[in-house]
């Protein structure tokens, strides 16, 4: 589909993310290439939301934050959705409308719902998308038993609460029984949006089913649209020195869990190969022997290099794996497992690079007897992405999306 063949809509993007897309990995990355995609064939305008705790400091923070979770306790709803509800804000997306006149509003959160709310009951006839990404429901679930190790975790979240506040809310008592309580007022809210919207996308094809299973047959429209899988270098051929490495800051707590682990088997196993550990960590970690921390790094060059042997080990289900589809973009080998495979096309879970634990630990400590079947297998998950996922998949599954066009399951 193109713009020379179909109607030019006006589709308006609502976002509860600072500068959405800047980034060109992970979630920024796919609200990018998504972005420049619908720019292609229609017409598109932003509206950001604001968060009431977002332009806020000190003490007023603290109180903001306060209502925020009063409000959310006795109404039964998410904090999450609480943070970005306001008659304010819902007033601002109410006369966006009015100016720009929208065929298809696109939401990119669950934490919309009462924008969706608004929307719906205010602008007849236009279509709303409502991107849940992953199913937070279930990614809070999986959260609660990890609470009293690692804190709440709140992920980009954090910056607009602050780290001090964030710390103190991590030494609460009650912490593990407001994240079970998230995950059920999370729950109740996504099954309401499926009716309210017209479609909710999701990323993963698994959790887009099991939405579908919570729901009564007929009451709304699920779908997912997977990310834009494009090669980004060729596949590299690697030499000697080998090195491991792990992408991703310890603010998320899949990152935190994966983080953990392997400095776990280098303790254990003290393997002749470098661990090299990307990413701003917020925790006082354990000094490990040949295990590096190297920060943020913006050059993807110096870390994807024909040395390096990509590591995820997912220790948390949900969505996708964003560090999968990177490291195999740049044409590096990478070691997985089943859950970090989940949602992906299903012909990738039966490959060599999808390792049990004892495959991962002997890898690590054997890399040189692995490499030339790690590199074929990384290969053919390329040439799997690239059918199945590749830009006019994906941009044909968007459209469809954004028309309410056949099926995206």
């Amino acid at each position: 589909m193109s713009a020379d063949t179909q109607k030019r809509l006006r589709v308006l993007f609502v976002w509860t993310r600072p500068d959405p897309g800047l980034s060109i990995s992970g979630r920024d990355g796919f609200i990018r290439k998504m972005k420049e995609a619908v720019g292609d064939a229609h017409q598109t305008v932003d509206h950001q939301v604001r968060g009431r705790v977002h332009h806020v400091t000190g003490v007023r923070k603290v109180l903001s934050l306060a209502s925020v979770v009063t409000q959310a306790v006795f109404s039964g709803r998410a904090i999450q959705e609480v943070l970005f509800s306001s008659k304010r804000e819902e007033r601002r997306l109410l006369r966006t409308i009015r100016e720009v006149n929208p065929d298809v509003i696109y939401f990119d959160t669950v934490r919309c719902a009462s924008l969706v709310r608004a929307a719906r009951r205010h602008s007849n006839g236009v279509r709303l998308l409502v991107d849940f990404d992953d199913l937070m429901s279930r990614r809070y679930s999986e959260h609660a038993a990890h609470v009293s190790q690692q804190g709440l975790q709140l992920g980009y979240l954090e910056k607009k609460v602050g780290r001090k506040l964030s710390r103190i809310m991590n030494r609460l008592p009650i912490s593990g029984w407001v994240v079970q309580r998230e995950a059920a007022a999370l729950e109740r809210t996504e099954v309401e949006l499926v009716s309210i919207a017209d479609r909710i996308i999701l990323a993963s094809p698994t959790e887009a089913t099991i939405l579908e299973s919570r729901i009564h047959a007929g009451r709304g429209s699920v779908g997912f649209i997977p990310q834009s899988f494009h090669a980004i270098s060729p596949a590299k051929t690697l030499v000697t020195p080998y090195r491991f490495i792990f992408v991703g800051s310890d603010s998320q707590l899949q990152n935190a869990l994966a983080i953990d682990y392997l400095l776990r088997i280098w303790t254990d196993l003290r393997p002749h190969a470098p661990l090299v550990i990307f990413g701003r960590q917020r925790r006082y970690l354990p000094v490990v022997e040949n295990v590096q921390f190297s920060g943020y790094e913006p050059a993807f060059e110096r870390i994807y290099t024909n040395t390096s042997i990509v590591l995820v080990p997912a220790k948390l289900a949900g969505g996708i794996k964003t560090k999968v589809l990177e490291a195999l973009a740049y044409g590096v080998p990478v070691v997985t497992n089943s859950m970090a495979v989940e949602g992906l096309p299903e012909q990738i879970a039966h490959l060599e690079m999808v390792a049990t634990e004892t495959q991962l630990c002997d890898i690590i400590t054997h890399p040189e007897s692995y490499i030339d079947r790690l590199t074929a297998s990384c290969a053919q998950a390329r040439a799997i992405l690239s059918e199945n996922w590749g830009p006019d998949a994906y941009r044909q599954k968007l459209y469809r999306a954004i028309l309410g066009q056949g099926d995206l399951l």
